[in-house]
């Protein structure tokens, strides 16, 4: 999920009960620490200034790694809670014992598990997504992912904002029972935002029966479809069968397409030395392996294309939103050229927001 989202589910969890005990500041820790773990995306530009040159493939494997698992989680708290003890404790020094809420001696327990609490809601609310999370690093580096909500979405979102705001507002207007307020609306927007997720599941399955519905009479390899950004209502259905591939953009609100878009498989010598590829079989292992190859042949090139049929640049489209390409000289095929190719580049910004808007609401 996005950083802000991040930084909202960790409020939220704060009014389940924390900052009540705790204090005010509770709202703003948890906040934060919800959001460390994409600290990760500095790791590449950071080595990048010490002079060792990181490629896009590293920064795909850093990202959503080690700092994403579970196991790492209480060790990401611990600082937090370290930090935010002695902070208080100094704080303390400057007042009057008792004359302020924030200067109420809390033990360190405590505040680390209200740390713990929001580092732990990053992985798991990332796994969600269909991005794939390394969940058990260092155990497991398989990427894992319920492919239940987007990335971004429109209504997930606005949905924790206006919990903590609903907080804030009772605490300002309703000082007197703010406590117990609060508490009920905390738990009520964080059953709700769970609720939402629990259907983009549902809505998941939904989709890949519809997809499967549509995929002909060719056996079926793997099946699965993946959230639109902005909501769990579109989805991209990805079917590989013997055949090829077949995608079909599905609005839940309306009945399915009747035929899905179809794409081949290439086959062939330049396509299996390319999968032989370290680098590819890092590529298979982000795209969690639903990977087509595409192969070309021209000006003495063989050029295979290795597109993460996930994402496209259109939810019902082949074109995928980014590949990876393996060029091979016939002069020199024993080292090849491998690079990442973004194929939304060349597209402005304000057009990709645009065409994920329109889609949300195209039949």
């Amino acid at each position: 999920m996005d950083s802000l989202t991040h930084a909202l589910i960790g409020a939220v969890v704060a009014q389940l009960g924390l900052r009540q005990r705790i204090g005010r500041e509770t709202t703003w820790v948890m906040a934060g620490a919800a959001m460390l773990a994409d600290l990760d995306t500095l790791a590449a530009p950071l080595m990048n200034l010490t002079g060792v040159e990181v490629d896009d493939l590293t920064r795909i494997t850093v990202h959503r790694g080690l700092s994403h698992s579970l196991l790492a989680a209480p060790v990401i708290a611990l600082p937090v809670a370290a930090l935010w003890w002695w902070s208080r404790r100094r704080w303390a020094q400057t007042r009057r014992a008792g004359s302020d809420a924030v200067t109420r001696r809390r033990p360190f327990a405590l505040l680390y598990v209200a740390a713990l609490l929001a580092a732990v809601c990053h992985p798991l609310l990332d796994w969600c997504t269909s991005y794939g999370t390394q969940l058990f690093a260092p155990i497991s580096h398989a990427r894992l992912s319920l492919d239940a909500i987007p990335i971004v979405d429109v209504f997930f979102t606005p949905l924790l904002a206006v919990t903590v705001l609903a907080c804030f507002l009772v605490r300002e207007i309703r000082r007197g029972v703010a406590a117990r307020a609060t508490l009920a609306i905390g738990w009520t927007g964080f059953a709700l935002a769970v609720g939402y997720i629990a259907v983009g599941r549902v809505m998941h399955d939904v989709a890949v029966q519809r997809a499967l519905a549509v995929a002909g009479s060719s056996p079926v390899r793997s099946a699965n479809a993946y959230p639109s950004v902005g909501s769990i209502f579109l989805w991209r259905g990805v079917v590989r069968t013997d055949a090829g591939w077949q995608i079909t953009r599905q609005n839940l609100w309306f009945p399915p397409p009747a035929q899905p878009t179809v794409a081949g498989q290439d086959e062939n010598e330049w396509v299996a030395r390319a999968n032989g590829l370290e680098e590819a079989k890092t590529w298979q292992w982000f795209a969690q392996g639903q990977v087509r190859s595409v192969y070309h042949h021209r000006d003495g090139l063989h050029i295979v294309e290795l597109h993460d049929m996930r994402y496209g640049l259109a939810m019902g489209d082949v074109q995928s939103l980014w590949a990876l390409r393996v060029t091979f000289d016939q002069a020199d095929p024993a080292s090849p050229r491998v690079e990442r190719v973004m194929n939304f580049r060349g597209i402005s910004f304000g057009r990709l927001v645009r065409r994920a808007w329109g889609e949300l609401w195209r039949r």
